[in-house]
């Protein structure tokens, strides 16, 4: 499983650096790495950073996008003393190894320190697990596992990443009733013949970025291949048709290079439709059957299987 392994991959790497630290080397930039639902996220440490989840206008320096998370979960606070932790009072908590941090307490972090938030009471065992790299090895670690599991061009899951989240989270309680989507660029081969593929690239990474605004976690998102991109949102068929039609439409508004517009089609199954709810592809094929009918009917349309 994505999560699982990577920590596995990082138990590994990381046993190979040196002993903790707590002194910051001059020639380092330090930084800490967010593991959520399998995806990693790159933060750099500078002065005062809140950690928390984002509501509105209010969007947190160290943002955990799960709903479980509190808006204000604690701060972090670097300078030339080091790294440290100020934990707030909120519902779920956060682990420092394995002992929970008191709210009002300040904690030193050392290189290597991981600092763990449970995802309520409903999600036994998963956390969002925080990082601290003080040291270029660890550093250059985390990174590696960067490039490793997301789509060099749009910063969303590679295929494999994705399959893996979804094995360990359709269990979840919010995603009990769910649905996957596929979309792809109307007549994106055009648009590369015509203006060139730096255009066709610029089209595929402002779609990602459409699509990581209307989602609760880019962890839902994955480029399948080429101009096609997948998702899985919770809710039934009617529910996600909704949020599907607010991605074509924000779609339609996009202008690349102050004179590129298209259009996207979309189909959309219910994880449901199968008895293997974790068979990615086989969901995919169904979602496929009716994006070939969106297509047929005229493009820039989406279609139920």
């Amino acid at each position: 499983m994505a999560a699982q392994k990577l920590q596995s991959d990082l138990t590994y790497g990381t046993s190979m650096i040196a002993a903790s630290s707590s002194q910051i080397p001059p020639s380092v930039k330090p930084k800490v790495f967010m593991c959520l639902d399998g995806i990693v996220t790159e933060y750099d440490l500078s002065g005062d950073q809140r950690i928390g989840r984002a509501s509105g206008a209010d969007v947190p320096e160290i943002v955990i996008a799960n709903r479980h998370v509190s808006r204000r979960h604690g701060q972090l606070r670097t300078d030339s003393d080091g790294v440290f932790y100020t934990a707030d009072r909120t519902r779920n908590g956060v682990y420092l190894h394995g002992a929970p941090v008191l709210p009002g307490e300040t904690t030193r972090l050392f290189d290597g320190d991981e600092l763990q938030i449970p995802l309520g009471s409903d999600s036994e065992m998963q956390y969002a697990t925080l990082v601290i790299a003080l040291s270029w090895e660890r550093i250059m670690l985390w990174e590696s596992l960067i490039r490793a599991s997301l789509d060099p061009l749009t910063g969303l899951s590679r295929r494999d990443t994705f399959i893996s989240w979804w094995g360990t989270s359709h269990n979840n309680t919010d995603y009990q009733t769910a649905c996957l989507f596929i979309l792809d660029i109307d007549d994106f081969k055009l648009i590369n013949d015509r203006y060139g593929h730096g255009a066709g690239d610029q089209a595929l990474i402002q779609l990602a970025k459409t699509l990581c605004a209307h989602v609760r976690t880019p962890a839902q998102l994955c480029r399948w291949g080429g101009d096609e991109f997948i998702g899985i949102i919770p809710g039934d068929a009617d529910k996600v048709l909704r949020r599907v039609e607010n991605i074509r439409r924000s779609a339609g508004s996009l202008v690349i290079d102050e004179k590129i517009r298209f259009s996207i089609s979309a189909g959309i199954a219910d994880t449901a439709l199968l008895a293997d709810r974790t068979d990615v592809s086989g969901i995919v094929a169904l979602a496929d059957q009716a994006l070939y009918r969106a297509k047929k009917s005229g493009k820039g349309t989406i279609c139920i299987y």
